[in-house]
């Protein structure tokens, strides 16, 4: 009889454990942020020869080049006066609790991934935006 109360307490405080999660997933999140239409760019060749270029963005919300940049290989597929967004996405990897920050079009089709320093800076983008 001991053992069947001893069992049922030791189940009782595993399932009453407390831990809290990650993310909560009730929780209202901005994914997606408005940042302007594009005016112009400028491209920043990668320092080596696999490195990936450099395109810093200027559009109506941000006048200033060096404060919005994005990764690109290949040809810019974004147009003059399109809207761009910045979506980040939250990674679902065990372990790992972590913000992915991408630069994309209007439609979501078109879409890089946003670098990560601001004006040649260490600095991680900045959350403030969301």
């Amino acid at each position: 009889m001991r053992i069947i109360y001893l069992a049922l307490i030791i189940t009782l405080l595993a399932s009453c454990s407390v831990s809290e999660p990650g993310m909560q997933q009730d929780q209202l999140m901005v994914t997606r942020k408005y940042v302007g239409n594009l005016i112009d760019h400028r491209r920043v060749k990668g320092e080596g020869l696999l490195d990936p270029d450099v395109v810093w963005l200027k559009t109506t919300m941000e006048s200033n080049y060096g404060k919005i940049g994005i990764y690109i290989k290949g040809e810019l597929k974004l147009n003059i006066n399109e809207r761009l967004y910045i979506r980040r996405i939250h990674s679902d990897n065990p372990g790992i609790d972590q913000w992915s920050y991408f630069l994309e079009s209007n439609n979501g089709e078109v879409y890089y991934r946003l670098h990560g320093a601001l004006r040649e800076q260490d600095v991680l983008f900045p959350k403030e935006l969301f």
